[in-house]
């Protein structure tokens, strides 16, 4: 055993309806924080995280000039505001998300990210229910070759998912996806259709 590895977290609610939390976690490449503030009334809660630790590769943000064996220091804040109504959700999220490399292995040495997203999810029935969704995130990038690069996203979505029992369910919906870039030949766009069963033991 290595007694330079520990971790502690403390937990506290002040109130039923507020939760304050703390970890720390001693790792090989770098210490780790998570932080959570977060209060609950009859039917809005809002909740402040902020994680930082050392992490590698993140397919959702992946790009030309990475590698998937590059550890970077990750840092995310975000606040989620949820209001529950009887049968509908709605959610509202705004955050910001920073990658430093921690080593000199490609040419991406940092990226950065914020954004919101914006759900509404309605109980249709006791078997059906649908979704939209919106998401904006602007992402800027530093390449040791090329300088700087900034990326806009949008992405709209409409969904609906079908109960045939518990753990049988189905999805289908269509997403609509743009990226304009500061270098127009990276622009881009996409409709996707889907449909998706799963079954869940």
């Amino acid at each position: 055993m290595n007694s330079d590895f520990w971790a502690g977290a403390i937990n506290l609610n002040p109130t039923d309806k507020t939760r304050l939390y703390f970890e720390y976690d001693k790792r090989i490449k770098g210490d780790s924080y998570a932080a959570e503030i977060r209060n609950q009334t009859r039917r809005w809660t809002n909740t402040l995280t902020y994680t930082e630790s050392p992490d590698s590769y993140e397919r959702d943000r992946f790009v030309d000039g990475g590698r998937i064996d590059e550890i970077y220091l990750r840092k995310e804040a975000r606040w989620l505001s949820e209001l529950t109504l009887r049968r509908t959700l709605y959610s509202f999220s705004l955050y910001q998300i920073d990658r430093e490399t921690l080593e000199s292995l490609s040419d991406l040495t940092d990226d950065n990210s914020r954004g919101i997203e914006l759900d509404v999810n309605h109980q249709l029935s006791r078997v059906l229910s649908g979704h939209i969704g919106y998401a904006y995130e602007r992402y800027d990038f530093t390449y040791l070759s090329t300088g700087d690069e900034s990326d806009d996203y949008h992405t709209f979505s409409l969904d609906t998912t079908y109960f045939f029992r518990p753990e049988l369910f189905t999805q289908t919906g269509v997403e609509y996806y743009t990226r304009s870039s500061s270098d127009s030949v990276n622009d881009y766009d996409e409709t996707r259709i889907f449909i998706d069963v799963r079954v869940e033991f």
